[in-house]
């Protein structure tokens, strides 16, 4: 899953962004552009480090749309669950993925988060 293409939509309404994700299973291929805002991803960050240190158990985000849902579950022996739901808005289809990953490799979810933030911090200051 690939999360990319981030515009500054609204600074006046929580810092609205756009954004395109692209998610592949198998042969099937959803590419979709969804409306977040920085607080949002700035909590999914935090959530991700709590998740790490198990201190919560259970992540889900959902884009202001609600056509993009991910979901990160601890399971058992250091296990992740994830569920990505996708809903492409013209054609109304939906790809649904889930598998799991090693909690090892949170922290670099975090970071990829990290780098998220830092980019949509520069486009605030391109529209300054």
């Amino acid at each position: 899953m690939q999360w990319y293409n981030f515009l500054l939509v609204d600074r006046e309404k929580e810092d609205t962004l756009t954004f395109d994700v692209k998610i592949q299973k198998s042969i099937f291929t959803v590419t979709a552009t969804y409306k977040t805002n920085q607080k949002d991803l700035l909590a999914l960050k935090n959530h991700i480090n709590l998740l790490y240190q198990q201190r919560i158990h259970k992540i889900v985000y959902s884009s202001l749309n609600e056509r993009l849902r991910v979901e990160l579950e601890w399971e058992n022996m250091g296990h992740i669950k994830q569920k990505f739901v996708i809903v492409e808005e013209q054609t109304g289809s939906c790809l649904e993925v889930g598998c799991l990953f090693d909690q090892t490799f949170l922290p670099e979810l975090e970071a990829d988060m990290d780098d998220v933030l830092i980019e949509i911090k520069n486009l605030g200051k391109c529209h300054e």
